[in-house]
């Protein structure tokens, strides 16, 4: 590696690291998890989804701000854990049919 560094000491060094981060946006919870270069979980974290539901109208949703805000406590949780630099890689799951 160029300037004497190791490849595992530029990794740590980099802005980016080889890293994987998992969010899934799912009906009952949100959940994140990171992954290191070898393909191990490191650190997840799960929070509830606020469903809101109209019993009335036959509807169920997700209000756009908690739902927001349960994904970055997720993110959150899990990067404390990270080394530093921003994950390289980013795996988003959805619920189906939806916009968010």
């Amino acid at each position: 590696m160029s300037g004497g560094h190791t490849r595992a000491e530029a990794d740590r060094l980099s802005p980016m690291n080889p890293w994987a981060l998992g969010l899934d946006l799912g009906t009952t919870a949100v959940k994140a998890v990171l992954i290191d270069p070898d393909g191990h979980p490191v650190s997840s974290s799960k929070r509830p989804s606020p469903l809101s539901e109209d019993a009335a109208r036959g509807l169920s949703e997700i209000p756009l701000g908690p739902f927001l805000r349960a994904a970055s406590g997720a993110l959150a949780e899990v990067l404390r854990k990270a080394p530093r630099g921003i994950p390289l890689h980013l795996g988003l799951s959805s619920q189906r049919s939806t916009v968010v």
